[in-house]
């Protein structure tokens, strides 16, 4: 049961680093990013920005990786424990 909890506890973090390297990456992308105005006939009226996933996905991508750091935690301490 520790090492379950432990599991959850690394995949918490994995899920923490990824969000927070994507919201990183997109502001110093948005930051540098210079447009060239020159070219523009027409600007669109529409934009849209980012992407979207259901929050389901992220419940079960969070389990999901629990699961997988639960096998190799349990591995690692039948192996070398």
């Amino acid at each position: 049961m520790e090492l379950l909890l432990y599991g959850f506890i690394a995949s918490v973090i994995i899920h923490f680093v990824y969000i927070l390297c994507m919201v990183g990456f997109g502001y110093i992308k948005t930051k540098l990013h210079k447009p060239d105005i020159s070219k523009v006939d027409q600007l669109p009226n529409k934009v849209a920005h980012g992407r979207r996933s259901s929050p389901v996905f992220l419940v079960f991508s969070l389990v999901g990786v629990a699961l997988i750091c639960w096998l190799i935690l349990l591995l690692y301490n039948n192996i070398f424990g």
